[in-house]
């Protein structure tokens, strides 16, 4: 219901233009699907640092982490993880 609401009051007609960004709440990536498609939906990188850190703790990685996030390509992407992996093939 929210997000039919939300959608009608931001007068989304296509939802090719739009990009959600969630915390991983249960239901919203289902609920999304249904009344917006077309719509990309992402992950809050600061929710998942928050998983993140409880088994992977330092500051390396939190950059390391920081960095795979910012990466806009898939090459630049790639490099990033493999530098990641390099500190801890775990994470």
């Amino acid at each position: 219901m929210f997000l039919q609401f939300l959608i009608a009051n931001l007068g989304i007609q296509n939802g090719l233009a739009w990009v959600f960004i969630s915390d991983k709440q249960n239901g919203l990536i289902p609920a999304m699907q249904t009344v917006l498609p077309n719509t990309e939906h992402r992950m809050c990188v600061r929710h998942l640092y928050n998983n993140f850190r409880g088994q992977h703790t330092g500051l390396a990685l939190k950059h390391l982490l920081w960095a795979v996030a910012r990466a806009t390509t898939l090459p630049w992407w790639e490099a990033e993880m493999d530098n990641l992996k390099k500190e801890d093939a775990d994470a």
